[in-house]
């Protein structure tokens, strides 16, 4: 019989065949389109809820290398945003310390931490970055955060003075000018005493003596700084987190 003689028999029947005869069919001929598509509707719901309901940050951080439970995390911040009253209700709030880094060890695991902080920087989302001495130095020596003395107030700065983090402008033009940044070993110094450096500049604050962050992270190094990337879209609430760590 010709095959077109054979799908015309077969579609009378099933035009003229019984409810279950058809399901039938159906469930033969199509039974694993019909599992996919159940598969896929309860993730396309998840996927179109989460782009619904994503907000915008209104502040967002890194810790690197550190660890803290995340529902202390939770707790901590939103102790910060009742305290200045920040809208959590239509924006986000995230302190993030899922990540890790090594300098110059290019693992998976870095490699991702890197991406992500590119990112972040690149559209301006990351408000604060804080890691150990030999992360932040990485980043600070390229010009990626603020130079705090321009941002403190008279009050800050007397309060602060203690935690101050300097890097030497000088050596880090040096190594940016390089032939070899990578391998370029710049003069040692005290990153806390501007006088044994020829142009200090405020990056950051070692904010591992904070009382209240002392109580909630465990941290890598015995020194952790903080710093507000130079492009970040929330500066003021970054310094209004500075004042809540060093809250007495």
């Amino acid at each position: 019989m010709p095959v077109m003689d054979e799908f015309r028999e077969e579609r009378e029947a099933i035009k003229n065949g019984s409810l279950s005869y058809k399901l039938k069919y159906i469930w033969d001929y199509y039974k694993w389109v019909i599992i996919g598509v159940l598969i896929a509707i309860p993730i396309i719901i998840s996927i179109v809820k989460d782009i619904i309901n994503a907000k915008d940050y209104i502040f967002y951080g890194l810790f690197l290398n550190s660890y803290s439970p995340t529902e202390t995390i939770e707790e901590y911040m939103a102790g910060f945003a009742e305290e200045y009253q920040l809208d959590t209700e239509n924006y986000q709030i995230e302190l993030d310390s899922s990540l890790s880094m090594v300098v110059d060890n290019y693992d998976e695991g870095s490699l991702a931490t890197i991406n992500r902080i590119i990112a972040s920087l690149s559209v301006g989302e990351l408000d604060f970055l804080a890691a150990d001495p030999a992360v932040f130095e990485h980043y600070a020596t390229q010009n990626t955060f603020h130079d705090l003395s321009n941002m403190l107030t008279a009050e800050q700065k007397e309060k602060l003075a203690p935690y101050f983090y300097y890097i030497d402008g000088a050596e880090a033009e040096k190594r940016m000018n390089s032939d070899d940044a990578i391998a370029y070993t710049p003069k040692e110094y005290d990153h806390q005493d501007p006088e044994s450096m020829e142009k200090p500049i405020l990056v950051g604050l070692c904010i591992q003596d904070s009382p209240s962050l002392s109580k909630m992270f465990v941290f890598k190094d015995t020194k952790t700084i903080f710093g507000i990337p130079a492009g970040c879209k929330h500066a003021e609430t970054s310094l209004q987190f500075i004042d809540y760590i060093f809250k007495e």
